[in-house]
């Protein structure tokens, strides 16, 4: 299934649509329990380097889909 990634960006008034659209593009991505805080932010010890460079890339990709779904200025305010 293929999926938009490209929604629009959130604004002072779209946020509870733009939300709806975040969390389905994060869960078809398997991202969203990074949000959530169910998914643990360091692999296990014992996992192997396929593991661990598969949840930086999910990591990664969570960051990336939601900074480039937010408008300049709300990403300018977010560096201060």
């Amino acid at each position: 299934m293929e999926v938009n990634n490209q929604i629009p960006v959130l604004t002072q008034n779209n946020w509870n649509t733009w939300k709806h659209d975040m969390q389905v593009i994060l869960m078809h991505y398997d991202c969203w329990y990074f949000i959530i805080q169910t998914e643990p932010e360091e692999p296990n010890e014992g996992a192997t380097y396929k593991e661990k460079y598969g949840l930086q890339l999910r990591k990664d990709r969570c960051y990336t889909l939601i900074y480039t779904n937010i408008r300049s200025e709300e990403s300018d305010n977010r560096n201060n």
